[in-house]
């Protein structure tokens, strides 16, 4: 992950939580645990790997 405030590279284990109240309801965050700044992912998340070229393989596809 990297801050998108301070622009640091942390790992996701590594967020701090927070905890907020909206409407009544505690709603947790994670954020940056050097500033408290939101966060983006640097690259997608290796589970998606097997979602990202489902139209080039032969098992879903077959192009005759």
């Amino acid at each position: 992950m990297i801050c998108k405030k301070c622009k640091k590279i942390f790992d996701i284990s590594e967020a701090a939580v927070t905890y907020k109240t909206y409407g009544g309801a505690q709603r947790r965050d994670k954020v940056c645990p050097h500033c408290g700044g939101g966060f983006r992912a640097i690259e997608p998340s290796g589970c998606l790997d097997k979602y990202l070229y489902v139209n080039d393989d032969p098992r879903y596809y077959s192009y005759d």
